[in-house]
């Protein structure tokens, strides 16, 4: 019965080291859950595609103004040349050896970024 419960507690470790070392392997080429940056969720993100990924979301974005009298004007931001780029190198520090603690916090990331849009179409629209 000793010699059962060796074995069952030394496969029960191994399997829980594979995981373990699974999740490193993983979370170093991928964000971690709840990983967010400038309040954009991006988790399970390869790390080498943020930039992208990040620019994608900007696409589908859609902007709303809101103006006097309860109108209101919704509008994709593409229709004024909306955009947001990240700025430099994305490097969030996300340490993958401590994915099982970390795996379940929230973290948002504040990393610098660029806004641009049309001016001139955008007033022509408001103006519209």
């Amino acid at each position: 019965m000793r010699k059962f419960f060796k074995i069952f507690f030394i496969v029960l470790l191994v399997i829980f080291a594979g995981l373990y070392f699974a999740g490193v392997w993983v979370f170093n080429q991928y964000t971690l859950a709840n990983t967010y940056i400038n309040n954009k969720d991006f988790s399970f993100v390869k790390k080498d595609q943020i930039k992208d990924q990040y620019e994608e979301k900007m696409k589908k974005l859609q902007v709303t103004v809101q103006g006097r009298h309860d109108l209101k004007d919704v509008f994709k931001a593409q229709d004024i040349g909306y955009y947001e780029e990240l700025r430099g190198k994305v490097d969030l520090g996300q340490n993958p050896w401590a994915w099982p603690i970390l795996f379940f916090s929230h973290k948002d990331y504040k990393l610098e970024s660029k806004l641009i849009y049309n001016a001139q179409v955008l007033d022509q629209r408001i103006a519209s």
